[in-house]
């Protein structure tokens, strides 16, 4: 089984010549397995944390921004990709824990 992460990033496009990227929206998203997680568990849930975390900074480039505005946008696009997982996984556990 897998779910999919999706990221929503405002990424300010610096492009002083085109004010009309200005404000261009971008949605990327990633799968991130949990066939061999236990989400009932601490431990499962605790691995299942750290495959959303590292697909977050892979979908919003965490490690490669240079700018500021783009240091701001990618901490934003993790943030919210982080918060959706999450969601995403409880809603996973529930699933298994009550048969759904």
């Amino acid at each position: 089984m897998k779910t999919v992460l999706t990221a929503t990033a405002a990424l300010a496009m610096l492009a002083a010549s085109n004010a009309a990227f200005a404000n261009e929206v971008v949605t990327k998203s990633t799968e991130v397995s949990f066939h061999d997680v236990d989400l009932t568990t601490q431990e499962g849930q605790a691995e299942m944390d750290s495959r959303i975390a590292r697909a977050a900074r892979n979908v919003c480039k965490v490690e490669t921004t240079k700018s500021f505005a783009h240091r701001r946008a990618a901490s934003d696009c993790y943030a919210a990709a982080m918060k959706q997982g999450r969601i995403e996984m409880a809603k996973r556990a529930e699933d298994i824990r009550y048969g759904g």
